[in-house]
């Protein structure tokens, strides 16, 4: 029903665009209160989000830290052994397999400065 459909000399019909619109205007603060609550319970999902990102971050750098410690160490280590082996070769005087030793040692040593 629209508002020039309503004879003006009929009091009921003007109650009936009274009360849509009244009931419309309760309507719209229901829907603002909905919306201002949606509004208020995503920026905690979001806080939450963000508090759990961040953490799910700070846990993933520090495993890639200690994997990238824990390559070092182990790629020094592994040039330690050739470097003992080298050494080893040379006081025996087969040289061959001293320069093997320092080829595998430079290779471990320039993998462990460089990750």
């Amino acid at each position: 029903m629209l508002e020039k459909d309503i004879d003006p000399n009929n009091h009921g019909g003007w109650r009936h665009v009274y009360m849509l619109r009244n009931h419309s205007n309760y309507m719209s603060n229901d829907l603002n209160e909905l919306i201002a609550r949606k509004d208020k319970l995503e920026g905690e999902l979001h806080h939450e989000l963000s508090a759990d990102y961040n953490e799910l971050m700070k846990k993933v750098s520090e495993s890639f830290r200690d994997m990238h410690e824990n390559s070092v160490q182990y790629y020094k280590q592994k040039a330690n052994e050739e470097l003992d082996k080298m050494e080893k070769n040379i006081q025996s005087g087969n040289k061959l397999s001293a320069i093997n030793e320092k080829l595998l040692a430079d290779t471990y040593l320039s993998w462990a400065t460089t990750i």
